[in-house]
């Protein structure tokens, strides 16, 4: 997913640099992260704590707004000097909505003084909601998978269950398929 919007992206916008951040459920910590180069690669980090104390991030969170950020006019931010270190000049951070809640954090850099226009402004929030939507299918496609899981792995277990009458039977046939669908190579079961 963040390969082809990386590609998309670069096609409607100049930039050098943009990030996705998907957010856990309070907003506080990131779940993945990805970053897309002026090239279109991506690189895709894991977990870990959301900084956004004073920062423009934290605006556009409170905000449920993006907010455009030229570095030369902003430094009123405690992130700015550390994306102008970077290159950046410009930026847009835009949150990822998804009925009411923020999802994640959206980002666009440019190395260029031009500011982004609004058209462009407006093109990137309407993607960040889209993202979000796509990011909210993702995790429920996924609970769905594996709730389907869950209940195949009951009915195996049941069925095995229902077979025989003799309690050493079900309880070897309980072990077996727990052992099974755990993948594990020994099985313990205590009866009392």
């Amino acid at each position: 997913m963040f390969y082809t919007i990386g590609r998309e992206i670069k096609r409607l916008i100049k930039l050098d640099r943009a990030s996705i951040a998907i957010l856990d459920e309070k907003a506080t910590e990131v779940k993945l992260f990805a970053r897309i180069s002026k090239e279109g690669d991506v690189d895709i980090l894991r977990s870990g704590p959301l900084i956004t104390k004073g920062t423009a991030i934290s605006w556009a969170i409170k905000n449920l707004k993006p907010i455009l950020i030229n570095m030369d006019d902003h430094k009123d931010f405690a992130d700015t000097q550390t994306i102008k270190k970077s290159g950046i000049k410009t930026a847009i951070i835009i949150p990822m909505i998804h009925k009411g809640q923020v999802k994640g954090i959206f980002y666009v850099g440019s190395n260029s003084e031009d500011k982004y226009t609004d058209s462009e402004v407006e093109i990137m929030s309407q993607i960040a909601g889209q993202i979000a939507v796509a990011v909210e299918n993702a995790k429920l496609y996924w609970q769905t998978q594996t709730q389907a899981l869950k209940e195949t792995l009951i009915n195996q277990i049941i069925s095995s269950i229902r077979k025989s009458l003799i309690l050493e039977e079900v309880l070897q046939s309980t072990v077996n398929e727990l052992g099974n669908s755990l993948g594990a190579n020994n099985c313990l079961f205590k009866y009392y």
